[in-house]
């Protein structure tokens, strides 16, 4: 690691990697490092957020954002927008589970 903190991959500086702010003020931690668990992570983020939401004017992240850093401002904002859309028990609920059928393949 190099840089300032809060600009390497596990120390902030990395979206999928990162603590949010919820909408009742709760906060979820997101920690995907792994290709397979950022895929499942973004998928039900972008299905889940409200229909309409759209913070970077028609930019979506999809699993091939995870680890294109020049991408990595917009998922920032993309991700802290989002969980401001729904309190942390309803993220809490969302991804509840999500993870087993990733472990079983």
């Amino acid at each position: 690691m190099s840089g300032l903190r809060g600009s390497n991959l596990l120390d902030g500086g990395s979206p999928f990697y990162n603590i949010y702010t919820c909408k009742d003020g709760g906060w979820m931690s997101v920690g995907c490092l792994e290709p397979q668990f950022f895929k499942v992570f973004i998928e039900l983020f972008t299905k889940t957020v409200p229909q309409g939401f759209d913070p970077a004017c028609g930019w979506k992240p999809d699993a091939s954002t995870q680890f294109q850093r020049d991408e990595w401002p917009k998922l920032a904002e993309y991700l802290t927008k989002g969980f401001l859309t729904h309190s942390r028990d309803f993220w809490a609920a969302i991804y509840h589970g999500a993870w087993y059928s990733t472990w079983n393949k």
